[in-house]
């Protein structure tokens, strides 16, 4: 975790509120990487 990924993190719409959630959206588009999941608030 970067200081980036926290402020990327902050910046995400407040349907994501799960700070672990947040966090890991924040990775996933700050390391251009691909987020799998089953939970279906990742898709919005």
């Amino acid at each position: 975790m970067t200081a980036p990924h926290a402020l990327r993190a902050a910046t995400l719409p407040l349907h994501h509120r799960a700070p672990a959630g947040k966090m890991l959206i924040a990775q996933v588009q700050i390391e251009n990487r691909t987020l799998i999941s089953a939970d279906s608030m990742f898709n919005q």
